[in-house]
């Protein structure tokens, strides 16, 4: 007898069943074991710190590979998440020696943000992003380091 295989829709409908038809193993059903070498959202969330709402919505948004383990969730491949890894901000308790926040930036200058933000993407100014812990939870913080700023407030002053 010929095992079928089906492929599914998001609410695990079947939307093909035919014996010549092969899938993927990824689009077929759900697996009930996780695949060797992939990290779950949980623990993923745990090392971080954040909900796991938070991670599958960062690693969806960077188009992690994933799979949906039954009954355990899902499961992201390991190199989606070390590249997602390397591009996440460190955590810092108070802001580094020698740079400043956006609003002082903006009142060393007499400018408005996006002068600033223009500044840092051009390279002009060195900024440092990091995570810092809010009551509101963890927040993305970008900081400038002071001593470009002031180069460039002379440089304003003598042009």
């Amino acid at each position: 007898m010929i095992r079928l295989r089906t492929f599914k829709d998001v609410h695990g409908h079947n939307l093909i069943e035919h014996p010549l038809i092969q899938f993927p193993p990824q689009h077929i059903g759900k697996a009930d074991a996780p695949p060797e070498g992939w990290i779950a959202t949980r623990d993923l969330s745990k090392q971080l710190g954040c909900s796991p709402a938070s991670v599958r919505l960062a690693l969806h948004n960077r188009y992690a590979r994933y799979v949906h383990v039954r009954k355990d969730g899902l499961y992201w491949h390991h190199e989606d998440v070390g590249r997602f890894l390397d591009d996440y901000a460190p955590e810092a308790k108070r802001i580094p020696s020698g740079f400043i926040g956006i609003e002082d930036a903006c009142r060393l200058l007499g400018t408005v943000r996006s002068y600033i933000y223009r500044l840092a993407k051009t390279g002009r100014v060195q900024e440092f992003k990091c995570r810092m812990r809010t009551p509101m939870g963890c927040r993305l913080r970008c900081f400038y380091k002071r001593s470009d700023l002031e180069r460039i407030q002379c440089e304003r002053r003598t042009a």
